[in-house]
């Protein structure tokens, strides 16, 4: 899946959260400021747990604040082996 969080979400730690959250939930994938002020991430593994990494994102990290989530299908990589930050 690829996700696209707007709202305030650069410069308040909210990647790392990102980073840590999906890793604890043995996602695979990235997670990318974007030019625009959003932050990008895609996301692959267990629906449930894609899901689950959709919903905390929602509720922010921190002081964040989230405006808005797009979440759209991304096809599968399977050079993914990690989740990590690209910055």
């Amino acid at each position: 899946m690829r996700i696209k969080i707007n709202g305030r979400v650069q410069g308040v730690g909210f990647r790392y959260a990102v980073e840590r959250t999906a890793k604890d939930l043995g996602l695979l994938g990235w997670v990318k400021n974007q030019p625009d002020g959003s932050v990008m991430s895609v996301v692959q593994g267990l629906n449930a747990k894609i899901d689950e990494l959709v919903d905390r994102c929602q509720k922010g990290f921190g002081r964040s604040r989230v405006d808005e989530i797009q979440v759209n299908p991304e096809p599968v990589d399977k050079k993914l082996a990690e989740f990590k930050i690209i910055f």
